[in-house]
């Protein structure tokens, strides 16, 4: 008996304690220090923190040039309190808000629900927080963002705590009388738990959801714009490859006419790997500058990878292909990545090539052409990203006029497989936008058809240019060689030929799709496309126009700034795709 207490003891000692530490006072200073951004620090803020060791410097002249905004709620919605060397962050919730963002999420894009502890790690298939990049920054459906600005590994509970002071409380129902009852209750409230005596937030503005994720990104110095040649298609190769196995490998790309623009070499291409040297393995690679040099003779760049992958400008993630069990998955795989950031084949462990299953050779050879052909676009949608802060890809919910059609639908109250009843939340998360015009729906292997959310305004079928659908859900079954693709009404999609190398130093006519038959501006972006000189201003900004008339006519307008050049086209064609 006495040993029993003891045990009682010390596992009620921890609660005790915790519910008898007092809060001690928080000093808190509210500053917008920018159009739409504020800071609100709390305490002692780490010096340490996300942003100090980044040497970024926003893009204020593109932030003051958003339209002004105010945040949706007040210095007295946030409280803040710290006990026990620990901070505290609440955030107020209303009922239909939507929280999305924290980091890399796989298998969720709204978070309301979750419980999370944001942490550095691999993934194991839970989102849980615990991800190669967790980062502390959330979105609200009522048109404003938050950065905690900690380095510390923090606690989340995203709409999942019930608190006794909570100004929206549910009532207690009864599990066995109500019909109501579940077991997850309403909450009100999103909390942080940062270890440390202090922190400092960040908020930004809408007005809108996409206007608050571009804050953030122009706050942070804006997106990144890779290089051209970096937009093509992308080969990885085992890790014991040698010079003469990579040469090879470029060979047979040249030969099958399959793009190629960049050779990826996993950390093999050391003297040893896992861990790593970073010192060119001598045997295999006797003679690295003129391999490479060799290699972008033939406009095909090296890229080598190094392990740990994170660097300190931040992080990438991006699909990628990798092995497959049927032809049919194969060509799934790639039609989704060849409409990704990065178009990269990472199937080097089993020796998997594009060409590997002959049923689909030709139509991954077209898939992954047309990546090439839609340089121009995808470029441009990267300098909106740097310069504006716009997301050059992204989630539908932050597209205008979307509305999620998500359900909940009630769990059914089983004694054996849902005790509980856990409602179960239907959301859309497989379909996203590529720029500012094209909406991405994609199939997965054994899918014969599949439904597509249709934001407000008249949508457009991307190969043919028909008249698909306004503000509803279709059902499509394109068959197994294309991908569905969508274009809003007014959208303008500027292509280049089939090419298969960027050489960096051609120009290529360009034809300028339009879509529906609303007229339209696009504002294409051109420089050389391998240097950093865009960061002097020497680059064009090409402005595309149609004009319609009164009897549904159609005409395209190039305009080139005076004093500036283009770089990447020579002539402009313009296809009117819906008659």
């Amino acid at each position: 008996m006495i040993n029993y207490l003891k045990n009682v003891f010390f596992l009620l000692l921890p609660l005790f304690v915790t519910i008898n530490a007092q809060p001690a006072k928080v000093n808190v200073s509210w500053t917008e220090i920018m159009s739409g951004i504020w800071n609100l620090s709390a305490g002692s803020p780490e010096k340490l923190n996300l942003l100090s060791e980044l040497h970024i410097t926003p893009k204020s002249d593109a932030i003051q040039k958003l339209e002004k905004a105010s945040l949706p709620l007040t210095k007295d919605d946030i409280r803040l309190e710290i006990v026990d060397g620990k901070t505290y962050i609440r955030f107020p919730l209303e009922r239909d808000e939507k929280i999305f963002g924290l980091g890399l999420n796989f298998k969720t894009v709204e978070q309301r629900g979750r419980i999370m502890r944001l942490h550095v790690d691999h993934y194991e298939g839970k989102d849980d927080g615990r991800n190669h990049a967790p980062v502390p920054f959330f979105v609200s459906s009522r048109g404003y963002g938050a950065l905690i600005n900690s380095a510390r590994y923090m606690d989340v509970w995203v709409g999942a705590s019930v608190r006794k002071d909570s100004k929206d409380q549910s009532p207690v129902r009864d599990r066995t009388t109500d019909k109501d009852w579940q077991s997850q209750q309403y909450s009100d409230n999103l909390e942080f738990l940062v270890p440390a005596e202090g922190v400092e937030i960040l908020l930004f503005a809408g007005p809108t959801m996409l206007d608050a994720v571009r804050r953030f990104n122009l706050y942070n110095g804006g997106g990144v714009l890779p290089p051209r040649w970096g937009l093509g298609f992308w080969q990885r190769t085992p890790t014991r490859y040698s010079a003469d196995d990579v040469r090879k490998e470029v060979a047979e790309f040249e030969k099958r006419d399959f793009p190629l623009t960049v050779i990826g070499l996993e950390p093999g291409w050391m003297s040893r790997a896992y861990p790593c040297t970073y010192e060119w393995d001598p045997v295999r690679f006797p003679q690295p500058e003129a391999f490479v040099r060799e290699l972008g003779a033939r406009h095909v760049k090296v890229n080598t990878w190094f392990n740990p992958y994170i660097s300190p400008e931040g992080v990438l993630w991006t699909p990628e292909v990798r092995a497959s069990k049927t032809s049919e998955e194969w060509l799934r795989r790639m039609q989704t990545v060849c409409f990704s950031p990065l178009a990269m084949l990472n199937a080097w462990s089993d020796g998997t090539k594009p060409w590997t299953f002959p049923d689909v050779e030709k139509q991954v050879n077209e898939i992954s052409k047309l990546r090439m052909q839609l340089i121009p676009y995808l470029y441009t949608a990267f300098a909106d990203y740097a310069f504006e802060g716009v997301p050059p890809f992204r989630s539908m919910n932050l597209e205008e006029g979307y509305h999620a059609t998500d359900k909940i639908e009630e769990g059914v109250l089983d004694a054996t497989e849902n005790p509980y009843a856990l409602a179960v939340r239907k959301e859309v998360k497989n379909q996203y936008m590529a720029g500012n015009n094209l909406m991405i729906a994609p199939l997965f292997a054994g899918e014969k058809e599949r439904q597509v959310v249709l934001p407000q305004g008249k949508w457009y079928d991307f190969y043919t240019g028909e008249y698909v659908g306004e503000g509803e859900i279709i059902t499509v079954a394109p068959g197994l060689d294309r991908i569905p693709v969508y274009v809003k009404d007014g959208g303008i999609v500027p292509m280049w030929p089939v090419i298969t190398k960027i050489t960096g130093d051609d120009k290529y006519p360009l034809e300028v799709r339009h879509y529906g038959h609303k007229p339209a501006a696009y504002t294409l972006y051109d420089d050389d496309g391998k240097t950093f000189d865009y960061e002097q201003g020497d680059y064009s900004r090409i402005l595309l126009t149609v004009e319609v008339d009164k009897k549904g006519q159609k005409k395209g307008k190039v305009q080139l700034p005076k004093n500036s050049k283009a770089w990447s086209f020579d002539g402009y064609n313009f296809r009117f795709m819906t008659k």
